[in-house]
């Protein structure tokens, strides 16, 4: 079966393209990706000059909340433009096991995955873009005039039409620009985790039907010796991947517990209009999103690699050639290899971390309830 799809990363290949990091990854040098990376980065300064400074509550939460977001998405940003060169590479390996793809089970598990990836990138794609309307909705339907999110800016919007307009465009640039650099950002490692699970899964099935076919003894011995090599693929498919999402997901664990408590915190307490409600809860949906299906995906590849020791076993090794089953033997010890990705090096990509970084944000609010009582009481 060749290839169905020239790549699987279709989608975030595009986004970055649009953003300017495949060229600056490349070296390349282009005026308006500089020009609109340089842009979107002073948002973060501007938003930190103001952080607490407003007389509403809500809007010093919305502010330090947009900051911090503000901050880890330039970071991600950055960390992916350093690692993507190693894209090439992963998506060559992708199309090498794909042509591996052969048998109605595994085209149906291929065809699968194929919907399922497109889904999910889209799903991503969506939940933005509802984060970007619900933000606009809040704005818009301001009875005074301010800006669509708190922040400091150089020039006086608020006694000059000209001086808004500026303002607004300016802010409505960064939020759409950062919005999609969420998007790429957010989608691609739960993609190619659940892109190596499925391949795991498609090895798995290659393996255990080896002898049952009545082939030849050295069609059986090629065939397996075309295994480990799709077995070197997958592991080397996996320290890319690890290459690549390790510190942006490191960066996003860190901010993920904070952001999610003082949302929950405003939301709680302090906001009255719909409109409000609405940005408050897609921002969290949106925000919880960035963690659960990454999550969700790594402890999915951990489990797919375990199943590869019980492929080892479920083949018809019993009547193979002693080299065959020698053979096996090197192919199994290899399945012991723990496949667990740890974010920076410390913590791990698994539902375990979802669980823990909830408790951390419950933590966080009911600190911020607490301190907040206590001024009350005073």
């Amino acid at each position: 079966m060749g290839i169905l799809e020239k790549s699987h990363f279709r989608d975030q290949r595009l986004a970055w393209r649009i953003l300017g990091a495949k060229d600056l990854s490349e070296g390349h040098i282009r005026g308006w990706a500089m020009a609109i990376n340089f842009l979107v980065a002073l948002a973060f300064p501007m938003l930190a000059l103001s952080l607490f400074s407003y007389d509403s509550p809500l809007e010093n939460i919305t502010n330090f909340s947009l900051t911090i977001t503000s901050l880890a998405t330039i970071v991600k940003f950055g960390l992916y433009t350093r690692r993507l060169s190693h894209l090439g590479e992963m998506e060559e390996l992708i199309s090498e096991m794909d042509k591996r793809v052969a048998g109605m089970e595994q085209e149906n598990c291929y065809l699968l995955m194929k919907k399922r990836l497109h889904l999910l990138s889209r799903g991503f794609l969506l939940i933005s873009c509802i984060v970007i309307v619900s933000l606009e909705m809040s704005f818009f339907f301001k009875d005074e005039r301010c800006l669509p999110y708190p922040s400091w800016f150089p020039l006086d919007w608020e006694s000059s039409w000209s001086s808004f307009l500026v303002a607004v465009a300016y802010q409505q640039l960064v939020i759409f620009v950062q919005v999609f650099q969420n998007y790429v950002g957010d989608s691609f490692p739960p993609l190619a985790l659940y892109l190596i699970a499925q391949q795991s899964h498609l090895l798995n099935l290659r393996i255990s039907r080896i002898g049952f076919h009545g082939q030849l003894l050295q069609d059986n011995e090629a065939e397996l010796g075309k295994c480990i090599n799709d077995q070197k693929r997958l592991y080397r498919l996996l320290e890319l991947s690890r290459n690549v999402i390790s510190w942006p997901m490191f960066v996003q664990f860190i901010v993920i517990a904070i952001n999610v408590g003082v949302t929950v915190f405003g939301l709680v307490f302090f906001v009255e209009t719909v409109y409000d409600r609405i940005y408050y809860v897609s921002f969290l949906i949106g925000i919880t999103l960035e963690t659960y299906p990454l999550c969700y995906y790594g402890t999915n590849m951990e489990q797919s690699f375990h199943e590869l020791h019980y492929a080892a076993f479920c083949c018809n090794w019993a009547e193979q050639s002693r080299s065959f089953r020698s053979t096996m033997l090197i192919l199994s010890e290899r399945t012991k290899m723990n496949a667990l990705l740890l974010a920076g090096g410390v913590v791990p990509i698994h539902l375990s971390t979802f669980q823990a970084t909830c408790k951390a944000a419950y933590s966080f609010f009911t600190l911020m309830s607490n301190t907040m009582k206590q001024k009350i009481y005073i």
